[in-house]
């Protein structure tokens, strides 16, 4: 078995991608491959705004839950938030740029 080094699933080792979080390849990855958290999400819509522009402008994602499924999000796992914007670490100061930049012209934005 193997786990992963993203999301500590474990797996067969058959498999060269995380069936869980989809991570794999090479296990020697690179550091700039590494996925770090570009953005904490405060609930699942801004989870999925936030990808969505990421994706958008073609930096890839993951979403990282926080909720425990069988509760239905009454439940976390004792952290604030409901999940993080996972991005690879060469893609981190572009994406978070681009982040700031939307939530700015959001608060600035009249509603």
């Amino acid at each position: 078995m193997i786990t992963c080094p993203i999301c500590q699933a474990q797996y067969h080792s058959d498999s060269e991608v995380c069936p869980h979080c989809e991570a794999g390849g090479s296990r020697e990855a690179d550091h700039n491959d590494e996925l770090v958290v570009a953005f904490p999400a405060g609930n699942e819509p801004e989870a999925y705004l936030i990808k969505g522009l990421l994706e958008g402008v073609g930096i890839p994602t993951m979403i990282r839950s926080r909720q425990v499924a069988m509760y239905d999000s009454i439940f976390s796992y004792g952290e604030t938030g409901w999940g993080d914007i996972m991005v690879h670490r060469k893609n981190l100061e572009n994406a978070q740029q681009l982040i700031r930049d939307y939530l700015q012209k959001t608060a600035d934005s009249p509603s």
